[in-house]
């Protein structure tokens, strides 16, 4: 039982990790699309 309570914490965590490199990317590229865009109205 101890170490099936492991598996799935492990699972977790691995699903968390992807979860946040994924939302990291989306948060870079909307940042990058938003500082493209402030220089486009500057000019």
């Amino acid at each position: 039982m101890y170490i099936h309570v492991f598996k799935w914490h492990i699972i977790i965590v691995v699903v968390i990790f992807i979860i946040n490199k994924t939302s990291f990317k989306i948060a870079v590229h909307v940042d990058y699309n938003v500082l493209i865009r402030a220089q486009l109205d500057l000019v």
